[in-house]
């Protein structure tokens, strides 16, 4: 974060897009979707996390879409970059 001036990025954004693999409550504790949350809070910044799959109530704290649980396992899994795209284009065209 510090390497690529995150902070200031964020600062600038509109919105910002964060994920990994599955969202738990672990997410939160030292990996870059809570560091995200938490430095996208400091700046007011509305947070999307995209993951495969979304667990333990995480989406209570971040807003946050399942590819599986949108998509289908096989397409979210052999087609991720295109699950990606348009969840984060509907999540966007939401907002507008």
């Amino acid at each position: 974060a510090e390497e690529v001036d995150l902070a200031s990025a964020v600062e600038a954004a509109d919105v910002v897009v964060t994920g990994e693999g599955f969202i738990d409550e672990a997410s939160f504790d030292g990996k870059v979707v809570g560091g995200v949350v938490d430095l996208a809070a400091e700046f007011d910044v509305p947070v999307m996390a995209v993951a495969g799959a979304v667990y333990d109530g995480a989406a209570e704290r971040v807003e946050a879409i399942s590819l599986v649980e949108r998509f289908g396992e096989e397409r979210a899994t052999s087609a991720t970059t295109d699950c990606i795209t348009e969840a984060v284009s509907a999540w966007l065209a939401d907002r507008a």
